[in-house]
């Protein structure tokens, strides 16, 4: 590489000062310079300055050894001002091939390690079978919403799987979009994803397939927990049925089956069908038009019902036994303070009811 100017007149320089010399620009007239001239080429020697004029020497020798001062501190920062340049201009070059050098190197592929979840089908099953806050087994009937969630849950992930897939077959350009309300379709000239990026979308779908199989299994199992479980509240429900037939309900007559049903219902007057009989006790239009008698019937068909639910649901949790919830029915329902309470209800709407059976049995 060829050298400037500016580097030969610094080498110049250099190699003069090595040499002992100095430089020196001073301003004369034209007599002074042609004995300059003559002094350097040997010819006259310059005659001594006397005087006035040594004075005027001796300042300008002075001037010049400050201005070569000044002239050599320039220098010698204009020299390592220059060799920083060099250095700079031979790191930035150094910087510029690693940088290329790095651009050629191929770059290193991703990889992803899918972990798989050996007992998703398990922990699946265990959400739709135990509740999430009280952590016990749910009931018959939650089960089976459990189960429709499931089925919802299992076709939303299939969507998903549907619509990825479909995806990765336009932007592969394996397929065209199309409108289908409109004509026309668009398709990309070149494919947008990476022949790893699609291997790893499709590896998603697989994926999505799996779970969707463990959601569907999971689902299977808990239809057939749900199955046995109603065989067993049914064979229970006959059970306590059974038990609360021949402790309390076959030695009853109509007035204590009244008396049953509000003791049931408490002081409220509740809904259904008693609210509707007390009603007509108390003389008020209802829209119904059954007569009181099968407004008692169905009361009391509501009442048994909905105490044998829950006491089948409290035998499935294994809270109490049978045997022990039924005695604490019949006493409770023949302590004195249920007669006390609701003996005088019970009479009234005793009367109420054969008054009324009377009054049919007279009509012609």
């Amino acid at each position: 590489m060829a050298t400037t100017n500016q580097e030969r007149q610094a080498a110049y320089k250099a190699k003069m000062r090595q040499q002992g010399k100095r430089q020196a620009t001073v301003w004369v007239d034209a007599a002074q310079h042609e004995a300059i001239k003559a002094y350097l080429q040997g010819d006259e020697p310059l005659d001594e300055p006397a005087g006035q004029d040594q004075s005027r020497l001796q300042m300008w020798e002075a001037q010049l050894a400050e201005q070569e001062a000044r002239l050599q501190a320039r220098a010698e920062h204009a020299d390592a001002l220059w060799q920083t340049h060099e250095a700079l201009v031979n790191e930035v070059k150094d910087l510029k091939r690693q940088l290329a050098s790095a651009r050629q190197q191929p770059k290193p592929t991703r990889s992803l390690k899918v972990v798989e979840l050996a007992d998703r089908r398990e922990r699946i099953a265990k959400a739709m079978r135990v509740g999430a806050y009280s952590e016990k087994e749910r009931r018959v009937d939650d089960l089976e919403q459990q189960i429709g969630l499931s089925k919802k849950f299992s076709t939303e992930i299939k969507g998903t799987k549907s619509r990825l897939h479909g995806f990765v077959d336009v932007a592969a350009r394996k397929k065209a979009v199309t409108h289908k309300r409109d004509w026309g379709a668009y398709s990309f000239d070149k494919s947008i994803l990476t022949e790893s990026e699609a291997g790893l979308l499709l590896e998603a779908c697989a994926l999505l397939g799996r779970i969707e199989k463990d959601v569907e299994r999971a689902g299977s199992d808990i239809t057939k927990l749900h199955a046995q479980r109603v065989a067993e509240r049914k064979a229970l429900f006959a059970k306590t049925e059974s038990a609360l037939n021949a402790s309390l309900f076959q030695g009853l007559d109509r007035r204590g089956e009244i008396l049953f049903i509000a003791a049931m219902n408490g002081s409220g007057r509740g809904f259904g069908k008693w609210a509707d009989l007390l009603d007509r006790l108390d003389g008020r239009d209802t829209w119904r038009r059954d007569s009181a008698v099968s407004l008692f019937r169905e009361a009391l068909a509501e009442e048994k019902g909905s105490m044998f639910r829950r006491i089948v649901d409290t035998l499935m949790s294994g809270d109490k036994k049978l045997d022990e919830m039924v005695a604490g029915i019949v006493e409770k329902f023949r302590h004195p303070d249920t007669e006390e309470k609701y003996g005088a209800l019970a009479d009234r709407l005793t009367t109420f009811l054969v008054a009324e059976q009377i009054e049919k049995a007279s009509m012609p």
